[in-house]
C-alpha cells in the first residue's frame, strides 16, 4: 500500500493530520470518503489511520486514476472502495447522516466546492468533519469554508496552493 508523494499530492504533513483527526473519533465502525483520489497517497493515509470494521470510499472522476488509487489502497487495513463517477452524483446518493470526515480534493473552483459542501452537510453524521486541501494560494478555498462557519489552517505547501479547510458538521 506504500506510495509515494509526488507533485499534485496533498502535502505528507496534511495526511499526518487527517490520520491524528481520524484517530479522535470514539466510535467505529467510520466512515470515511474521498473525493479526488489521484494516485492514491491521502487514500492509503486515511486507510492507514482506519481499522478492519471502517471504511473509506474514494470517488475518483477518471477511470485511470481510479484505477491507481485501487491498486494502492490493495492491503489496507480496512475496507476499502473506488467508485469512479461525478462526485456530486456519489454525494446525492449516500444515506442522510452516513459519513464521519469527507476529504475533499477534486476540483477545486469556489463553487464546486461550496455545492460540494452544501450537498455534503445533511449527508455527515453529527460532529462529522469536512475537510479540505488547497484552501489557500490560488484557489482562495478559504473563503467557502469560512461561509460555513468553518476554519482554515495556512500550512506550508509546496505548490500554487496549500491548506487545510475544516468543518465540522
Amino acid at each position: 500500500m506504500a506510495v509515494t508523494w509526488e507533485e499534485g499530492c496533498a502535502e505528507p504533513w496534511i495526511g499526518g493530520v487527517l490520520q491524528a483527526l481520524l484517530k479522535c473519533y470514539q466510535h467505529h465502525p467510520l466512515r470515511v470518503a474521498e473525493t479526488g483520489g489521484f494516485i492514491g497517497y491521502t487514500s492509503s493515509k486515511l486507510a492507514e489511520a482506519l481499522t478492519p470494521e471502517d471504511e473509506l470510499i474514494v470517488c475518483e472522476i477518471d477511470p485511470f486514476r481510479a484505477g491507481t488509487v485501487q491498486a494502492t489502497l490493495e492491503g489496507a487495513p480496512c475496507r476499502c472502495t473506488v467508485i469512479c463517477d461525478d462526485v456530486m452524483r456519489w454525494i446525492q446518493e449516500q444515506p442522510q447522516e452516513s459519513l464521519d470526515l469527507v476529504w475533499l480534493d477534486d476540483a477545486h473552483e469556489k463553487q464546486h466546492v461550496f455545492e460540494e459542501i452544501e450537498a455534503l452537510l445533511p449527508k455527515m453524521r453529527p460532529g462529522g468533519l469536512i475537510a479540505g486541501h488547497d484552501v489557500y494560494g490560488i484557489t482562495e478555498l478559504h473563503e467557502v469554508f469560512a461561509k460555513f462557519g468553518g476554519y482554515s489552517l495556512a500550512l506550508p505547501y509546496l505548490g500554487p496552493a496549500g491548506g487545510l479547510g475544516l468543518l465540522q458538521a
